[in-house]
């Protein structure tokens, strides 16, 4: 899932206009990386960077 701003940039987790969609992304702390494209994220479970999320589709 890729989510785009309004000019066709990628939004990372934890950008201003992620969170004001819906980003749950937190910052990953020893965890074990669950997303090769955003390494420093835990993505899981959030509707705009988790790959396995519902609604998988870019945005």
């Amino acid at each position: 899932m890729t989510f785009r701003d309004e000019a066709g940039r990628e939004v990372a987790p934890g950008e201003w206009i992620a969170i004001q969609h819906g980003c749950s992304c937190t910052v990953r702390d020893g965890e074990a990386v669950d997303n090769e494209r955003w390494p420093d994220w835990l993505v899981k479970g959030c509707p705009l960077h988790d790959r396995g999320a519902e609604g998988d589709a870019d945005r």
